[in-house]
């Protein structure tokens, strides 16, 4: 981002303002107090610090007593906090003050997890096979997931709504294929989430952008790459370039440097698949891909001096 002075200089060359005026605003810049510090106070920190400090209280009460523990006791210990950390959410959320907001979407974002364990104890107490368990966690965990973010569009709650659509991805790939089906299509239905969820923070539907974008991408990225892996190749190793190109190409067309990270992440991952996979001598696959990728770059430097496209224009 340019700076004040740097406009200044540019809008004087362009004489947009005199230099009288140059020196009035930048002595108003001057003059203007510091930005308020937006990082966590002391009591943000303290919420963070009773989230965790109460979450490990939970998990350690609960390894230690659950075969101790009857059914409805089992779902008190989990849905009992789940229902508490919602209440707490709302009530830091209520207050008003950006850091007690925070602390309170991280609070609803451990509520999003106890409802998604407190619906597999209940679904496990009444019977239920365990893929069906999975898959009640899974679609209450994306459900709330989804109903917080619809509450309080905030980074936490989209960091929530990745976590549910990973999860329900698993579940539903157990329940769909069973125990000896393909493992990798949750890996894919997940990269399909993440795909809709990208166009959707293009769209300014998945807020924060930012974040919408920077999950979405993960998603697509992480279903892509470890679906490819445990399907173990074959049929599957085009779609990791497939996807990074559309990647790269999205970074092009919407000008986000993100989505070229991801995609170039896919095709670094997919040369190194085929090259191990398939190349009789691997040493000269990669004295090859050493060539290409600096012919590559030479012809970004010739491309930078000549600047063919400025000729055309003119």
């Amino acid at each position: 981002m340019a700076s004040i002075e740097q406009h200044l200089k540019r809008w004087a060359g362009a004489g947009v303002i005199d230099a009288a005026t140059a020196s009035a605003i930048r002595e108003f810049e001057e003059n203007q107090p510091a930005p308020r510090r937006q990082g966590p106070g002391l009591m943000e920190v303290l919420v963070y610090l009773g989230v965790a400090v109460a979450g490990v209280g939970i998990a350690i009460l609960l390894g230690n007593n659950w075969e101790d523990l009857q059914e409805w006791a089992r779902v008190a210990v989990i849905g009992v906090p789940a229902v508490l950390a919602i209440a707490a959410g709302q009530a830091l959320r209520a207050n008003g003050r950006p850091e007690l907001e925070r602390g309170g979407q991280l609070a609803w974002l451990a509520a999003q997890g106890l409802l998604a364990g407190t619906a597999g104890v209940l679904a496990d107490s009444a019977g239920w096979a365990d893929e069906d368990a999975f898959l009640a966690a899974g679609i209450t965990v994306a459900v709330a997931g989804l109903a917080l973010w619809a509450i309080a569009q905030s980074h936490l709650q989209v960091v929530g709504v990745g976590a549910g659509l990973l999860v329900g991805s698993f579940a539903f790939s157990q329940k769909v294929t069973g125990d000896d089906g393909p493992p990798e299509l949750g890996m894919y239905v997940l990269a399909g989430f993440g795909a809709a969820a990208l166009l959707l923070a293009e769209a300014g539907l998945f807020r924060p952008k930012i974040t919408g974008q920077l999950v979405s991408a993960g998603l697509v990225t992480f279903g892509t790459f470890f679906g490819t892996m445990i399907s173990g190749g074959g049929w599957a190793e085009p779609i990791l370039f497939v996807v990074g190109a559309a990647l790269i190409a999205g970074s092009i067309w919407r000008g986000v440097f993100l989505y070229v990270i991801a995609g170039v992440a896919l095709v670094f991952a997919g040369l190194i698949n085929t090259v191990a996979r398939h190349a009789p001598n691997v040493t000269v696959a990669a004295l090859a891909l050493i060539v290409i990728g600096g012919l590559l770059i030479a012809t970004v430097l010739v491309l930078a001096q000549k600047r063919p496209w400025a000729a055309r224009a003119t």
